[in-house]
């Protein structure tokens, strides 16, 4: 793997942090280490998986309760 799948892993997860509300955009771009155009690619990607953990949990919750 190479250093710049590394940097967009780690922004990728930084941003999954961001999403959740525990830092923000900003600290999680400055963490990545990365230009705006290669941060944003990154951050979309986290919205994606942000949101499948979030539907997920929801799936969970209806079968736990239900």
């Amino acid at each position: 793997m190479s250093k710049e799948q590394v940097r967009h892993l780690s922004a990728v997860f930084v941003s999954v942090f961001a999403h959740a509300g525990h830092i923000t955009k900003e600290d999680a771009k400055e963490i990545s280490g990365l230009a705006d155009p290669e941060f944003e690619k990154a951050y979309t990607a986290a919205t994606s998986i942000t949101e499948k953990t979030s539907q997920a949990k929801k799936g969970l919750l209806a079968v736990s309760c239900g």
